[in-house]
């Protein structure tokens, strides 16, 4: 089973270093970091030392406003959809994303897409 880390130290009070990363990466079904430490630098430093052995997930932070603005996965799924995936509707007891926070998200995904 493909396994990512997920390198979170403001949660765990560890960091996942390059250096282990690069062991790790040699490791069959470990195939990536969900990098969270905050540190560009070390994001660099990881793809520098690991190249195409380990795949480096980042997440933006100016975007959790937008996709948290309503019950999840509401603001994800319509986001989604804006990016060409057919996630289609939410199902019920889950409704559509209101107007006002799809203008919300909408402007978040154009400035970082």
């Amino acid at each position: 089973m493909p396994i990512i880390l997920y390198n979170v130290s403001s949660r765990t009070g560890v960091n996942i270093l390059p250096e282990t990363c690069l062991k790790l990466s040699k490791i069959d079904n470990i195939v990536g970091i969900k990098e969270a430490s905050g540190n560009i630098s070390q994001v660099a430093k990881i793809a520098s030392l690991c190249g195409d052995d380990l795949a480096i997930y980042s997440g933006n932070i100016d975007m959790i406003d937008a996709l948290f603005c309503e019950v999840n996965p509401i603001p994800v799924k319509y986001a989604l959809n804006q990016m060409g995936y057919d996630f289609g509707k939410p199902r019920l007891p889950l409704v559509e994303l209101s107007d006002v926070n799809k203008k919300k998200v909408d402007k978040v995904l154009k400035k970082h897409l």
